[in-house]
């Protein structure tokens, strides 16, 4: 009798387990092992609130700002009104107008910036600002976040994926998804040859690149993640390739890439938020109330940090919620809260390092140019603010 089914699904409780599920010759077997328990809270290293040291304050020609994109010597941002380019030090490098405000963080790729909004997008030369080429949608029809990857930018325009030029904005394709679905969160390129998009409709697709051909589609999702969002490539514990992805329905995911056959599940307890990976680990935040790390392997937790003790009964400061991704660099995790406090976590883990309330109204996003020493933060009124850290 044969081997025809494997895998691991793994469960945030009060007492994490995972489960491998292997069918012989129609028979499912059960097989459950055991983690590590995760640290009460009471155990949980917590900082002590501090001001934030404020090394700069620079205004944009934006009053409503979305998320930066950090290089370790330069920041790219757009917002209502304009897109910009400045250097770590406070030197605006370019200003260019946009027709349409823009909605998502700037994505950049071989000296190209695309900013978008959920009407226009504009590709731009990364260095200069010029505008290479601008895409509007028809009136009643929206975009989605874009992709630019193989010297493509590809982007929803309601059920339609298509990919343009990124130097010229030819179009060079279009693929259509199951209709009412809107196509909002962006896809992810694998090896500048696939496209992967889970949009929607509970199918997850791999796309050529070069032509918009199916390579395959997978329907798994109709019954469980329904759409994947905040997708990222990784290696599991045989070093295969395969996709990280937050599902809708409360679910992270490990899932292959030949064929999109789910290897291992985590169950956050609710929608997925905040998702992201960094070499070997991914970190979430669950409205549950805890901040996650896991093995993105195999799906098993690494450690959790309690952010809001819905019962009272830990006796610890409640966080705020988390709008903001997560963001790590070589040793801290960067959590930046509704109430406009920035909260570091060890990596190795989870421990809370630092707590600095800032003082001003913050936009729910932060960034690292890696030096471990300062983050850059938005203001409501439309500032890059410089952040000194120290942990």
């Amino acid at each position: 009798m044969g081997l025809f089914l494997s895998q691991h699904l793994c469960f945030a409780a009060s007492k994490t387990f995972c489960i491998t599920l292997l069918a012989l010759g129609g028979v499912a077997l059960l097989a459950t092992t055991a983690q590590a328990e995760p640290r009460p809270p009471s155990e949980l290293q917590r900082a002590t609130d501090e001001p934030a040291t404020i090394l700069g304050e620079w205004q944009t020609g934006n009053t409503r700002l979305r998320p930066f994109t950090c290089t370790a010597d330069s920041i790219y941002l757009s917002g209502d009104t304009t897109a910009e380019m400045w250097d770590t030090h406070g030197k605006q490098l370019w200003q260019t107008k946009l027709a349409t405000p823009s909605h998502f963080r700037p994505r950049l790729s071989n000296g190209v910036m695309v900013v978008a909004g959920r009407k226009s997008l504009a590709a731009l030369d990364a260095r200069t600002g010029k505008t290479l080429w601008n895409y509007t949608a028809g009136d009643d029809a929206q975009l989605s976040v874009p992709l630019i990857a193989a010297g493509k930018v590809v982007v929803g325009l309601d059920s339609w994926l298509k990919a343009f030029d990124a130097q010229t904005g030819e179009e060079l394709w279009e693929f259509e998804i199951v209709l009412p679905r809107l196509i909002a969160y962006p896809p992810i390129a694998y090896q500048d040859k696939w496209i992967l998009l889970g949009p929607g409709d509970g199918n997850l697709y791999a796309i050529d690149i070069n032509d918009g051909s199916l390579v395959w589609k997978n329907n798994t999702g109709k019954n469980t993640w329904q759409y994947l969002r905040q997708l990222y490539i990784a290696q599991d514990s045989r070093g295969q390739d395969i996709l990280v992805a937050g599902g809708y329905k409360d679910d992270l995911y490990g899932i292959k890439i030949d064929n999109g056959e789910v290897k291992w599940r985590f169950y956050g307890g609710n929608f997925i938020n905040s998702h992201m990976v960094s070499d070997n680990e991914t970190y979430f935040w669950s409205p549950t109330g805890w901040i996650y790390s896991l093995n993105v392997r195999n799906g098993y937790m690494r450690w959790r940090h309690l952010t809001d003790d819905h019962r009272a009964s830990s006796g610890l400061k409640e966080w705020g919620h988390f709008m903001a991704e997560l963001i790590a660099d070589d040793k801290v995790v960067y959590a930046l809260d509704m109430r406009d406090t920035l909260h570091i976590l060890d990596r190795t883990n989870g421990d809370e390092l630092k707590s600095y309330d800032l003082p001003f109204n913050a936009r729910f996003f932060v960034c690292t140019t890696g030096d471990n020493k300062t983050v850059f933060v938005g203001s409501q009124e439309g500032q890059i603010v410089k952040v000194g850290v120290d942990f």
